[in-house]
């Protein structure tokens, strides 16, 4: 976002939450501009203690969505951490479907910041492998995924050349379909709430992989 003035409201993140904050001042640093914000910590302010303030980046800061309140509750991030317990082994048996061989698997190790699984081939007779896919699981307490949050996503793939599935247990609103689809990347949208989508979650997988 663009640096903002003092006494602007902001999302601050917060372990693996995201606050409402509000900006006291901000100066420029050779690592870029900074941010003072002053932070309501649910459970901590408002009592026998002061708001907590912490210095960002800028960079770190999101814009307080319309509703004028933070995208998710705070320790939404409990749910979120459940879902994708539910989702993994669900991707696993859909790619053993696709390919009963067993070479085209799934993992979660040795990843770039914000990317939750990529789906690989073995080659045959190698120990390397090819990556297929590139992909993230999300949750959200909404009745649609923020597009806002659709466009941070896309932003930690810019440059890949591999697809991308976005896995979430809400639809995304015609707006955040647009921004994928104007994209460059090749990215897929895929709701999945509990097993009986899985039918769906393997037709996307397999046109991904072809």
């Amino acid at each position: 976002m663009d640096v903002p003035e003092p006494g602007a409201e902001v999302q601050v993140p917060w372990g693996l939450d995201m606050l409402l904050g509000t900006v006291q001042r901000t100066y420029d640093t050779g690592r870029g501009p900074q941010a003072v914000v002053r932070v309501h910590v649910p459970g901590v302010s408002g009592s026998s203690v002061d708001d907590v303030t912490v210095t960002l980046p800028v960079s770190a800061l999101e814009p307080v969505p319309e509703s004028g309140g933070p995208e998710e509750a705070a320790g939404s991030w409990v749910s979120g951490l459940a879902y994708e317990r539910q989702v993994f082994p669900q991707l696993e048996a859909v790619l053993l479907d696709i390919d009963p061989t067993g070479e085209t698997r799934v993992a979660i190790e040795g990843l770039e910041p914000g990317h939750d699984f990529y789906v690989y081939r073995m080659l045959p007779n190698s120990p390397t492998f090819n990556i297929l896919c590139l992909g993230v699981i999300k949750y959200t307490q909404k009745k649609s995924f923020p597009i806002s949050r659709v466009q941070e996503e896309l932003r930690k793939f810019r440059g890949m050349v591999e697809p991308v599935l976005l896995v979430a247990n809400a639809d995304v609103a015609p707006q955040g379909k647009k921004i994928m689809e104007s994209s460059d990347l090749k990215v897929v949208w895929q709701k999945w709430r509990n097993e009986s989508d899985n039918l769906e979650l393997k037709e996307t997988l397999a046109s991904l992989l072809r």
